[in-house]
């Protein structure tokens, strides 16, 4: 089978496009990775560092975990079910945990009880500057929540109608956020930590958000118009690149071709002088060369098969001579024998 001829042009085309879009699609990436690491790195590390108050919640998980699982506490949650007022009135008859952050509450209750505990989970959000901010207790295996601290200020709504809500913070596992790490859920993008501590025969646990989905929308706007602008810079460069290269390689390659196959002999088999390249190539390097030599050999070739055509002709002329004189020789000597019949005194 005959192997295609692929031209020099479209390999040279392949290779400055191949060339042109490695490296740029390699800034891209170094780029795009630096620009994610300078705009996300600190959210884990405000987590990894935030300072949990324990001591202010503690005492209030312990006293809220004999509350949740209860049948008392589900028949009061079915009973004011569309009842917000209601199930509000039902906790605040609930005893409170009276210790000495409530001297200032003229009635103690379990709703100021999860007030306060709400209010050490707001100040923390707001140290952190977070998004959220969840408390929940784990109890005989079932997740409940207990209250949450947002930017929206939905604390106190969230205590009245949420309160010993079964249901966790996020659907995973709270040991896979022991460490910050990224949560997507329902277009929603967000920076996670779960600290976990023990409580009686459970735990509870401390969920801290950062909402990065604005974030993440600019990351992948700053990532759709760099790859825009890669393939821009890359045609570009591209097409200026094959342009210069047809100038200054493909176009002198060509003529010095196209100059070879048209040297070719005359009948006689000597080559002419009209026919030695006229390609002009007056760049130094080896285009030029190339060009120079080709011309020199065409030179060469039309003087040595000129030389050889005339030694051959002269070759040509010494033999006819030769051939001539020989038979004049052959002429001057007698072709019939004996030549003189008549005479018997000599041969």
């Amino acid at each position: 089978m005959k192997n295609r001829r692929v031209s020099l042009a479209l390999k040279m085309n392949i290779l400055i496009f191949a060339i042109i879009l490695s490296a740029s699609l390699l800034l891209l990436l170094i780029s795009t990775v630096a620009y994610r690491e300078a705009v996300f790195s600190s959210f884990p590390e405000q987590l990894e560092a935030a300072r949990i108050p324990t001591e202010e919640v503690e005492p209030y998980m312990e006293h809220f975990y004999g509350f949740l699982g209860t049948e008392k506490l589900e028949q009061a949650r079915e009973q004011y079910k569309t009842d917000e007022k209601g199930f509000f009135d039902w906790l605040s008859e609930q005893s409170p945990l009276e210790n000495s952050m409530l001297a200032d509450y003229e009635q103690p209750n379990l709703i100021v009880n999860l007030l306060v505990a709400g209010s050490a989970m707001e100040r923390l959000r707001a140290e952190l500057d977070a998004t959220d901010v969840f408390l929940e207790i784990v109890k005989d295996g079932t997740v409940y929540q207990i209250c949450k601290s947002n930017k929206n200020n939905e604390l106190e709504s969230y205590l009245m109608k949420e309160f010993g809500a079964a249901g966790s913070f996020i659907n995973q596992p709270a040991e896979n956020f022991a460490s910050p790490g990224e949560y997507i859920s329902e277009g929603k993008h967000e920076i996670v930590r779960c600290a976990s501590f023990p409580l009686n025969e459970g735990e509870y646990r401390v969920w801290m958000t950062y909402d990065i989905t604005p974030l993440m929308q600019e990351y992948h706007g700053f990532l759709n118009s760099s790859i825009l602008s890669v393939l821009i810079l890359t045609a570009v460069v591209s097409i200026i690149s094959l342009l210069l290269m047809r100038r200054f390689l493909i176009r002198p390659m060509r003529s010095l071709a196209q100059a070879a196959t048209e040297f070719t002999p005359e009948e006689d088999g000597t080559y002419s002088a009209d026919k030695i390249s006229r390609v002009d190539v007056r760049t130094t390097d080896e285009i030029g060369d190339l060009n120079r030599e080709i011309r020199s050999m065409q030179e060469r070739i039309v003087e040595n098969t000129g030389s050889l055509a005339r030694m051959t002709a002269e070759r040509e002329r010494i033999s006819t001579e030769l051939d001539l004189a020989k038979r004049i020789q052959e002429y001057m000597l007698p072709d019939t024998f004996p030549a003189f019949p008549d005479r018997k005194d000599f041969d």
